[in-house]
């Protein structure tokens, strides 16, 4: 596309993920979770050229990706593009379980080799449509603040949550492990990559990026987010969708 031009009409890009694409936060004041309202993710439209349209299922994981998403994809939707955000519900467990016998070996709601296959088969399953996917990377998440909130709401013994876990740290490496197997993808499979985790990890705030229960983006984590998607747009990446945009 030559500078100031601007495409025929804009590319439309579907969000598909969980909580973090929905934008929620856990809103400590109020003691409960809510959605932001507007998006943040809306900053990182760029008017008339890209616009988003938001598909995100708060709890969502690619299992239940695999059952909503094909039905999406059946309709003509040819030329445009699909970010995937996935992985923050499918590494995570039956807390209740793990606390009432945490010498069992527990498993997350998705093993990591089932996570991979998973979003291998929806990408797949976008260029078939001759659609662009594109991955992200997950937002950190604060262990040990999220077994203090796991703990707390849902009146659970920590003792036994880390005689599982052997430390509350375990949690955040594990999730990173997710967040690692989605970079990996990306690579393998020539998917463009929206890099979020980074960005949170050189932050000086961090811990003010993220929320009181030690997952979720605060609103200014939600913020960074939309920067780093903006960033993206203006990424040698990025090409592929300018191109799809503009018709060439």
């Amino acid at each position: 596309m030559t500078a100031g031009a601007s495409p025929a009409q804009p590319l439309t890009v579907h969000l598909w993920g969980d909580s973090v694409m929905k934008a929620l936060i856990w809103d400590e004041p109020a003691s409960q979770y809510r959605v932001l309202r507007p998006s943040p993710l809306r900053q990182a439209e760029l008017p008339g050229i890209i616009r988003f349209q938001n598909h995100a299922q708060i709890g969502a994981t690619t299992e239940h990706a695999l059952k909503t998403v094909p039905p999406f994809l059946a309709s003509d939707r040819a030329g445009e593009a699909v970010l995937l955000e996935f992985g923050g519900n499918d590494c995570d467990f039956n807390w209740r379980e793990v606390a009432a016998n945490p010498d069992l070996a527990h498993q997350p709601h998705v093993l990591p080799e089932r996570f991979t296959h998973n979003l291998t088969q929806l990408i797949r399953l976008i260029q078939s449509r001759h659609m662009l996917p594109l991955l992200m990377t997950l937002p950190p998440v604060d262990g040990p603040r999220y077994l203090a909130f796991l703990c707390r709401q849902k009146y659970l013994d920590p003792g036994r949550l880390l005689s599982f876990l052997g430390d509350a740290n375990r949690i955040s490496r594990f999730q990173e492990h997710y967040s690692w197997r989605v970079q990996q993808l990306a690579g393998q499979l020539n998917c463009p990559l929206v890099e979020v985790r980074q960005a949170f990890l050189t932050r000086s705030d961090f811990h003010a990026l993220i929320c009181a229960d030690g997952i979720h983006p605060s609103s200014s984590g939600h913020d960074l987010i939309a920067s780093c998607i903006n960033a993206f747009w203006q990424s040698a990446a990025a090409s592929p969708l300018w191109k799809t945009a503009a018709g060439v």
